[in-house]
């Protein structure tokens, strides 16, 4: 997470949003949709490497919350 940190303020420049909206679904569920259609190399990859990256997201989610 630090590398992506890291490479997200390096790529914004340091700006923030004032809003982010987070649509979440699960992996399975998600992938299920494509399923007898083209599949890209992302969606051949694996449930696993899709819940590390859902995870990734959540945790960014609550990370950045803002409760004020």
């Amino acid at each position: 997470m630090k590398t992506i940190d890291s490479i997200n303020m390096i790529a914004t420049d340091g700006l923030k949003p004032d809003l982010t909206i987070l649509l979440d679904l699960p992996p399975g569920k998600g992938l299920n949709r494509k399923l007898g259609r083209n599949q890209d190399r992302f969606e051949r990859i694996g449930l696993d490497f899709h819940d590390k990256v859902r995870k990734g997201y959540l945790d960014l989610a609550a990370k950045d919350r803002d409760v004020g």
